[in-house]
């Protein structure tokens, strides 16, 4: 053994419950811990000076396996491994990207995936975007799945992410729908160009970036019906024109009459190619959802419903559809272009807050004869 002067500043002698450990950061950064342990302290500092003499002559050769290795990954060098091999859309990967460096990298992204405990996640969450639910909501999801991922990889035993609840959004409080005539009043407020927006997105309940990203060639009017195959979203500064949200998203619906001519209308003044688009903004440019919610958000003030988001129409819609429209739990998946059922559901909430409106609405029994005068 060649044994280096003690003291000299190389490596970390610790000790946990009269054992004493060594520990050092080898030519290739990383940190490692001596295999031996003893319960003189003097062993380790032998050991450590063995150590580094092998590092002076170029002999040293690092201790962990290829799996070993792997088990020391950082969260930071994980999270890496995990956006550069799963396939997703680029606003999800902006996204994505967006809420590792600003939210989880800073406090995780040094620490070894085995380290992180529930305890840590726990007080990281609790300072977490506390004005900020749903970037609160969507930081925590995408922890937990990388963390998961990690699981069934076999790099850590479990997943710290345990708190119930964290990756949802709460809503303060059911949404409240408009009226019809206040939907339709709304729409005569927003910009001519537009108006026809808001009546698709609150017959067929069309996303917003789906509503602004139809092209003349998306309707045929003879049949009536629509073909949605196409979604903007915004990522890197701009609008970008991709596939629907989600498979089921591209669909195709019938067209209410009542819009047939609505629609004759609008498409007179769209340019003749079949890939025009329906919608423009001011300039003669594209559409952006920034520029829909702004002329949105004035014409909802002005026709007295502030508190109904353009997103809030494909609830309106769905609404409509199964109360008055009569259509099933399928059918109405299959017009909101939704694969999930519990998604529907919350935009059914309000039906339960209509019960009364639809109880008014059944035929009257007032004037009906009491029993007891009826001849038997």
């Amino acid at each position: 053994m060649v044994v280096m002067p003690r003291g000299t500043g190389f490596g970390t002698v610790y000790s946990e419950s009269g054992v004493y450990h060594g520990r050092y950061t080898g030519p290739d950064g990383v940190k490692y811990v001596i295999g031996k342990t003893s319960t003189r302290k003097t062993n380790v500092q032998d050991w450590l000076a063995e150590v580094r003499a092998d590092i002076s002559r170029g002999v040293w050769k690092s201790p962990k396996t290829p799996e070993d290795m792997e088990k020391s990954f950082t969260f930071a060098r994980y999270a890496e491994l995990f956006m550069d091999r799963s396939s997703r859309k680029p606003k999800t990967d902006a996204e994505y990207d967006r809420l590792l460096k600003k939210h989880i990298i800073p406090t995780f992204g040094k620490m070894k995936l085995d380290t992180i405990t529930p305890l840590k996640v726990g007080n990281w969450y609790a300072k977490l975007l506390p004005d900020a639910p749903t970037d609160r909501a969507h930081a925590y999801s995408l922890f937990r799945t990388i963390m998961l991922s990690a699981v069934r990889e076999g790099l850590i035993e479990k997943s710290p992410c345990v708190i119930r609840g964290a990756g949802s959004v709460k809503r303060a409080g059911k949404t409240k729908l408009p009226t019809p005539v206040e939907v339709a009043l709304a729409a005569e407020f927003m910009p001519e160009r537009c108006r026809l927006a808001v009546l698709l997105s609150a017959k067929i309940g069309l996303r917003s970036g789906e509503v602004r990203a139809l092209q003349r060639q998306d309707f045929d009017l003879d049949e009536r019906i629509i073909h949605i195959r196409r979604n903007l979203v915004r990522y890197d500064g701009a609008e970008h024109t991709g596939s629907t949200k989600t498979t089921a998203g591209t669909r195709d619906w019938s067209i209410p009459e009542e819009l047939v001519p609505l629609i004759r209308e609008h498409l007179a003044t769209v340019g003749p190619r079949d890939d025009a688009w329906v919608f423009l903004n001011s300039k003669g440019g594209l559409l952006s959802g920034q520029t829909l919610n702004k002329w949105w958000s004035k014409a909802r003030a002005t026709a007295g419903i502030p508190y109904v988001r353009f997103h809030d129409l494909r609830h309106y819609a769905g609404t409509m559809a199964v109360v008055y429209g009569g259509a099933t739990e399928f059918e109405a998946m299959r017009m909101l272009g939704q694969e999930d059922s519990k998604v529907l559901r919350l935009y059914l909430d309000e039906v339960r807050g209509r019960q009364r409106e639809i109880a008014d609405n059944t035929p009257s029994l007032v004037s009906a004869r009491p029993l007891a005068d009826v001849e038997v």
